[in-house]
C-alpha cells in the first residue's frame, strides 16, 4: 500500500511539470513526494486507530456506551431490544451488535441510567421464533470460548463443576463457590445441552442439579452457551 502511494506520488509529481523535459526529480519534487507519502501514511494510521481489534470478549467490554458502538460498528449493525430474565421478573435493555469485520454477535446490557452493565456472547444464534440460525465461537482471554465441550471446560477448570439442568430460565447456570480456575475468573459461564436429538440424557432436563463428575455425565452433550463479562469498568 505504501509503495503504491509512493509510486503514484512520484508519477504525479513528474507529470505535473508541464512542458518540461523529463529529468531526474528535483529537490522540490522529492519534498512534494515525501509530503504526499507522509499524509497518506497518516490517514492510513488514523483508519487503523478508528477500527479497534475485537478478537476477545474483553475487547468488546472496552466500549462503555452506545455512541461508541455506533462509531465502531455502524448503526446498521446495531439492534436495540429488551429481554426478560429471572422467569420474567426482570427486564433489561440491550443492544445487539454484529461486528461486520468478524461476524461476532455480541449483546450489551445497559442499566437504568444507560451505563454498561455486562457484555455477552452466545454460542447459538436464535431467530425470533426460537429456531437456530447458526453458531459462533467467541473467545475470552483466559482460554474459554463459546461452544467449548463440557469435558474440555472441566479440563480447563481443573476440577468438576455443579450446574443447573436445562429447559428453564436458569438453565445451565454454574453454581457459586466452584473450585478450580473458575474461582478466579472474571468471565461468567452458562452451559447448554447441544440442540440436537440424543438418547440417554433426559435426566439433564428441568430444575435439577448436575455434577460433571457423575458417571452418568460422561460424554454428555453439553457445551458453553454464554460467556458474560460484567463489572467492565473495573480497572484490571
Amino acid at each position: 500500500m505504501k509503495n503504491s502511494v509512493l509510486l503514484f506520488a512520484i508519477t504525479f509529481a513528474l507529470f505535473s511539470c508541464q512542458n518540461e523535459e523529463i529529468a531526474a526529480p528535483t529537490e522540490e519534487i522529492i519534498e512534494e513526494v515525501q509530503t504526499t507519502v507522509s499524509e497518506a501514511q497518516s490517514e492510513e494510521n488514523n483508519d487503523e486507530d478508528a477500527q479497534k481489534n475485537f478478537d476477545f470478549l474483553e475487547d468488546y467490554a472496552s466500549i462503555s456506551n452506545r455512541d461508541e458502538l455506533e462509531l465502531q460498528f455502524g448503526e446498521v449493525n446495531l439492534t436495540d431490544d429488551t429481554v426478560w430474565l429471572a422467569e420474567g421478573t426482570v427486564m433489561k435493555v440491550v443492544t445487539k451488535v454484529i461486528n461486520p469485520h468478524n461476524w461476532h454477535h455480541i449483546t450489551y446490557f445497559w442499566d437504568e441510567s444507560g451505563a454498561l452493565e455486562s457484555v455477552e456472547a452466545d454460542y447459538y444464534m436464535w431467530s425470533n421464533v426460537g429456531e437456530i440460525k447458526g453458531s459462533q465461537r467467541v473467545e475470552a482471554k483466559n482460554g474459554l470460548y463459546t461452544g467449548m465441550l463440557l469435558e474440555d471446560f472441566i479440563a480447563w477448570n481443573g476440577a468438576d463443576i455443579k450446574f443447573a439442568g436445562f429447559g428453564w430460565d436458569y438453565a445451565g447456570n454454574i453454581f457459586p463457590n466452584q473450585e478450580g480456575q473458575l474461582s478466579n475468573s472474571n468471565v461468567d459461564v452458562t452451559l447448554i445441552n447441544k440442540q440436537e436429538k440424543y438418547d440417554g440424557y433426559d435426566f439433564m432436563i428441568g430444575d435439577v442439579e448436575l455434577n460433571s463428575g457423575e458417571e452418568r455425565m460422561k460424554n454428555a452433550p453439553v457445551v458453553i452457551e454464554t460467556l458474560s463479562l460484567s463489572l467492565i469498568n473495573e480497572e484490571e
